[in-house]
């Protein structure tokens, strides 16, 4: 995603094993950023999966993770 300074974007993460499945976390989502002067992400205090990431001032790149415990069993059939 592109955003402009101080420009702010609603995001999401779901969790899927290596097989596709939908994954179940336990826990929060633990949110991050690699570049925090580029740009800054706040958890949803309601949702932990999901988030807002804010742009910075300055014209960069940042890498924004979201992680978590997660079930990564596969789907009984």
């Amino acid at each position: 995603m592109k955003l402009v300074a101080t420009q702010s974007a609603a995001v999401s993460v779901t969790f899927r094993n290596a097989n596709g499945f939908p994954a179940r976390t336990q826990g929060d989502v633990s949110w991050g950023t690699d570049n925090p002067t580029i740009a800054t992400v706040e958890a949803d205090p309601e949702d932990s999966m999901k988030a807002v990431v804010t742009a910075g001032p300055t014209a960069g790149t940042a890498n924004i993770v979201a992680s978590a415990d997660a079930e990564l069993a596969e789907r009984a059939c």
